[in-house]
């Protein structure tokens, strides 16, 4: 014996239908946010990868234009900023070899003018002053270059190598992407 549908549902599944479009229509689900948008700033950037990687971990970006990606990549190279800060604290304070501390010595204070530059591009994107991030994000990738070219250990370690890399890498994306505001 087969049922006849329910009365209600009958007069209500029409109702329910045009609610769940309406509300799909004024909130669109998110797929992967404008990843053609992501893909279009990152192709523009040094170091494709990790600009999709940081641009990606965002779920902000999903819905962000150029201007706010520039943003999301700055918090991210102050993230890795913050991370090298303390990466190079804990090689500095284990050390051994009185040369290479002195060298990491350097290279923490370099780290803190690094964190402190992207620090203050961070608020000058806020203040709609992309030039002066530009310049304040050189002037931590000039900070960098201090604690690399300073370093003249015939080894260093992976964890460490892989964090001014990366530090680099963000920095450098943060840059390519300010540029592109207003393109």
């Amino acid at each position: 014996m087969k049922m006849a549908p329910s009365p209600v549902i009958n007069r209500f599944f029409p109702v329910i239908v045009l609610a769940t479009l309406s509300a799909l229509l004024q909130n669109p689900v998110s797929v992967s946010g404008d990843t053609a948008l992501i893909n279009r700033v990152c192709g523009q950037t040094l170091n494709t990868i990790d600009c999709s990687k940081c641009l990606n971990s965002d779920p902000n970006s999903g819905k962000a234009d150029v201007r706010a990606l520039a943003g999301i990549s700055i918090q991210c190279s102050l993230t890795q900023a913050t991370n090298l800060q303390r990466l190079l604290v804990y090689y500095y304070t284990t050390e051994q070899n009185s040369k290479y501390k002195i060298e990491l010595g350097n290279c923490v204070g370099n780290s803190d003018s690094i964190a402190n530059d992207v620090g203050t591009a961070q608020q000058s994107w806020r203040d709609g002053r992309y030039q002066d991030s530009i310049n304040q994000v050189q002037d931590a990738l000039n900070a960098y270059r201090e604690c690399v070219n300073g370093i003249t250990a015939p080894r260093i370690p992976s964890d460490l190598n892989e964090g001014l890399r990366k530090t680099q890498a963000l920095c450098q994306d943060s840059i390519g992407i300010l540029h592109q505001i207003g393109s």
